[in-house]
């Protein structure tokens, strides 16, 4: 993948999603993991 073909804003985009999935995903597996304890 060539990263000169890329725009600026193309590549902020992608940060703000790589972000936004891993605040996400951390927040719903903690969720899922403090369910399966309070059995």
């Amino acid at each position: 993948m060539n990263l000169s073909h890329l725009s600026a804003g193309t590549i902020l985009q992608i940060t703000i999603l790589r972000t936004n999935f891993k605040i996400v995903g951390t927040y719903t597996f903690r969720k899922f993991f403090l369910t399966l304890n309070a059995r």
